[in-house]
């Protein structure tokens, strides 16, 4: 995010519901880089270490996201709308500065962050926001939320496509099969799984023929009650979107071939069909993995 007012940092001044206000929320809503997210907060409140004339961030009242496709996504209660969700062309910033601010007579333009793509929140100015694990203001949005916002961001679906079920599970289609991704220990850890192969017969050496594939890779692999699952947990105190990116391309890149290789040297039922491609996924050329030896034949052995 550049410099508002030609400055260098992202500077702002307070101010109420006036034009004022949406002047000055116009030119951070400008310059809203895609990917970055604006969390809009009130006066001084509980949380935080920086932000505003005294240092100090105040509660959220909600987010903008700038997408890829170049629209800004604002929730509705924040435009005085009634849809959960809304978006705004770029050529509209200037409309929805103004209904933000008269929707919201308590935003503090000085107090708003921006989050970039790798999780990091800093204030107008550039300093770097630091919450306490124990601060209500990490539990600004819910992890499921977060996954959510971060999915919809990266395969360009709509939110609605990645709506968490009671227990915060999110479904996710990678290459026709079925991811679920699992919070965890109170949101503190993200659990990420996928049947490859099911009704496996027991075989010795395939938990050995497992581990070596794991080997060197972000995913380990693993046979439960006659399943062979695809599994990797991650820290998400807080949730850093890159590091899901990373299990999720590994996933993409090498799938396909993980899937023959088990299919073919132990048997069972694939769950990832064959050339795999589907609505969710950022591209449907079947996987091309990555040349690791030993993902065509999972007991290492050289083809005949």
């Amino acid at each position: 995010m550049d410099g508002i007012d030609g400055t260098d940092g992202r500077k702002d001044h307070a101010g109420t519901a006036d034009g004022g206000a949406a002047e000055r929320l116009r030119a951070v809503l400008a310059r809203l880089g895609v990917g970055e997210v604006l969390r809009l907060r009130t006066g001084p409140g509980p949380g935080g270490s920086a932000g505003g004339a005294d240092g100090v961030v105040g509660p959220v009242l909600g987010e903008v996201h700038a997408r890829p496709d170049g629209t800004l996504e604002v929730p509705g209660a924040l435009v005085g709308g009634g849809d959960p969700y809304e978006l705004f062309g770029r050529d509209r910033v200037t409309a929805l500065a103004a209904a933000i601010a008269a929707a919201r007579p308590d935003l503090d333009v000085a107090r708003t962050t921006v989050v970039d793509g790798a999780g990091v929140e800093r204030t107008l100015d550039g300093a770097e926001v630091h919450v306490g694990d124990d601060d209500p203001a990490r539990f600004d949005e819910s992890l499921p939320q977060q996954v959510r916002r971060f999915l919809a961001g990266r395969t360009g679906a709509p939110l609605r496509a990645f709506t968490p079920d009671a227990d915060g599970a999110i479904m996710l289609v990678v290459r026709g099969g079925t991811v679920l991704l699992q919070p965890l220990r109170a949101d503190r850890q993200l659990a990420v799984r996928t049947p490859l192969v099911t009704d496996v017969a027991p075989d010795p050496a395939l938990d050995q023929a497992l581990g070596r594939l794991g080997a060197g890779r972000l995913l380990r692999f693993l046979a439960v009650d006659g399943t062979v699952w695809a599994e990797a947990v991650l820290p998400v105190w807080p949730f850093v979107g890159a590091h899901l990116d990373q299990v999720l391309t590994e996933l993409d890149d090498n799938v396909l071939d993980l899937v023959a290789g088990i299919h073919a040297t132990f048997g069972g039922e694939r769950q990832y069909p064959e050339g795999g491609g589907t609505a969710h996924d950022e591209r449907g050329d079947g996987g091309a993995g990555d040349g690791r030896a030993g993902d065509a034949d999972p007991r290492g052995e050289e083809p005949a």
